[in-house]
């Protein structure tokens, strides 16, 4: 019976694996409203490593991905940020809408090294301080602008994980579980 729960449970659980899906190393991400492509991304972990560098001159790191059908994108965690006070945003669609306007915006907010290891979709989701309206997490299928800078010519090393779930469906855990009960019970007869 124990080996049956056991199988079960292994049966409810994701098998998605974590990848750098971009690597800023490889080519520098768009700085514009026209951002960088970096495709759909794939069910559980897709990280994205990055830098600011202002020491150059002025630096805006602004990307566009696609959560596919049948996901949600159910976190953004902060892997790795040198200093705070930076900008986040986030816009649906494939292109930004504004670099001036945050009310055109999902959301934003101000974040730094406190926020490494932590999720900040909710509070991206009720980013409203700088007059975006907020939206409500998780994120459905669709495409998304992704939109990162710092302002006070400093060089900022970061790193995201854009992290996805399969959309549930329902009763298909119940029903395996009930299958699998059915099955123990059979086999004790």
């Amino acid at each position: 019976m124990k080996r049956l729960l056991l199988l079960a449970l292994a049966c409810l659980s994701s098998t998605a694996t974590a990848a750098v899906i971009y690597d800023e190393a490889s080519g520098d991400l768009s700085g514009t409203t026209t951002p960088t492509p970096i495709g759909t991304l794939a069910l559980g972990d897709n990280t994205v490593v990055g830098v600011l560098n202002n020491t150059a001159g002025f630096d805006r790191d602004v990307f566009t991905f696609t959560v596919a059908a049948g996901q949600l994108l159910s976190a953004i965690s902060v892997d790795d940020m040198t200093g705070t006070n930076h900008f986040l945003a986030l816009d649906d669609g494939s292109t930004l809408d504004s670099v001036t306007d945050a009310s055109v915006l999902l959301g934003s907010l101000l974040i730094g090294s406190p926020e490494v290891g932590t999720d900040i979709l909710d509070d991206l989701a009720g980013g409203t301080g700088f007059g975006s309206p907020g939206f409500v997490a998780p994120l459905a299928a669709g495409d998304y602008t992704f939109w990162f800078q710092e302002t006070n010519g400093t060089d900022v090393d970061y790193s995201f994980t854009l992290s996805t779930t399969a959309v549930p469906e329902p009763g298909v855990g119940v029903l395996g579980l009930l299958a699998l009960v059915a099955l123990a019970a059979r086999r004790g007869r």
